[in-house]
């Protein structure tokens, strides 16, 4: 499977009604952060949780999810997205793909990093 705008929509319907152009920009953005030989099979969920991830932070404006909304008064609670707080943790989707990341070991028994230097 390629990532593609109509992949990520498939995946995560919640961003469905994004312009294609948008989905697109933050795919190119996560391939370029992630290593294609490194991340072998895994490579394509990566790049789908990563992009998620950016569209995230992108549409929600760094306000989170909302977690409380009264209609009487208008009032209206934020919660971080995700639960892990800053980087990657500050998303289920970043969440994810760190938990892909973090499982891949390299021939020598260590956990690679999966981001090109």
């Amino acid at each position: 499977m390629s990532v593609t705008a109509t992949t990520i929509k498939a995946m995560f319907p919640q961003f469905s009604s994004l312009e294609d152009s948008l989905i697109t920009i933050h795919i190119t953005t996560a391939k370029s952060l992630i290593c294609e030989s490194k991340y072998g099979s895994k490579y394509d969920s990566a790049v789908s949780y990563l992009t998620a991830h950016f569209l995230t932070l992108n549409t929600s404006s760094g306000k989170g999810d909302a977690t409380k909304i009264k209609t009487d008064v208008m009032e209206r609670e934020y919660r971080k997205s995700g639960s892990g707080g800053e980087g990657f943790g500050s998303t289920n989707y970043g969440q994810q793909y760190l938990a892909i990341k973090n499982s891949l070991i390299n021939k020598a028994g260590r956990p690679i990093f999966g981001i090109q230097s």
